[in-house]
């Protein structure tokens, strides 16, 4: 168990294991690409699905995350990326898409990586619990991630987290087909995570959710009499605009991860 008390603020964005000091563990991800994001930077350089990547300007490329951090540290520059394909070596010149997000200005070519379940396997730790215990672990588990979502939500509130980090939709499918690939541990964990924050978030006191209704039945038992319609209808339209809003944003953020990979 890693104590995070007092882990928030902008620490709440970006890479997280690396603000912890989770550094150096196994790579999980293979130096072959998957997907490539048309009219990115790779595809107009002739990069295609299944190439390995090999090495970076002359230097061999052993795990997907030195490379994506040696792009990203070079936007706008020429670099000459070797890659096997069907048993051919080839060099490809490119020159990462120059992005500004969030006040930072880093390199993109608008490549993702294959996931190795081989090597996920090998960085866990399997082990069995008795059934009590099991309960247990899964209660504590289920609050710890239920509170991070609180915390999260709460940032985006006061500032302390960007809105970019809602996403809807889209990215939830996305997220989805890149778990199951790395096998059905993965993919349930993935599920539990979703029903869990969607589990939050339906209990928030917003009108037309069912924390909303529980809100309503605490104010009915307080004042000792219902509330009036009027106050409940104004209270839906309030929470339909909220929904509404939330729902755009995290469209939009979907919309702007496609579009910059």
């Amino acid at each position: 168990m890693l104590p995070v008390r007092g882990f928030g603020g902008p620490r709440l964005e970006g890479d997280v294991p690396a603000a912890l000091g989770l550094v150096g563990v196994a790579p999980v991800l293979l130096t072959q690409i998957e997907t490539i994001r048309p009219d990115s930077a790779a595809a107009q350089a002739g990069f295609r699905p299944g190439d390995r990547v090999m090495a970076l300007d002359g230097v061999a490329v052993s795990d997907w995350s030195r490379f994506a951090e040696a792009v990203r540290a070079r936007p706008g520059e020429s670099m000459r990326v070797t890659v096997e394909r069907d048993g051919v070596v080839l060099t490809l010149p490119v020159v990462p898409q120059r992005v500004e997000r969030g006040g930072q200005v880093f390199g993109q070519l608008g490549l993702s990586p294959r996931p190795d379940p081989v090597a996920l396997a090998a960085s866990s730790e399997w082990f069995s619990l008795g059934p009590l215990d099991a309960v247990w672990a899964g209660a504590r588990r289920t609050w710890d991630i239920g509170w991070f979502s609180l915390q999260m939500m709460g940032g985006m509130l006061t500032g302390d987290v960007s809105a970019t980090n809602l996403s809807g939709p889209v990215a939830i499918a996305d997220f989805a087909g890149q778990s199951a690939r790395l096998g059905v541990a993965s993919f349930v964990g993935f599920l539990a995570l979703m029903s869990i924050s969607l589990g939050v978030l339906n209990l928030l006191p917003v009108p037309v959710l069912d924390g909303g209704h529980i809100m309503y039945y605490l104010v009915e038992c307080l004042r000792g009499r219902p509330i009036s319609t009027q106050v409940m209808e104004i209270g839906q339209r309030v929470g339909l605009a909220a929904m509404a809003t939330l729902m755009l944003v995290a469209f939009y953020n979907d919309i702007q991860r496609l579009l910059t990979g």
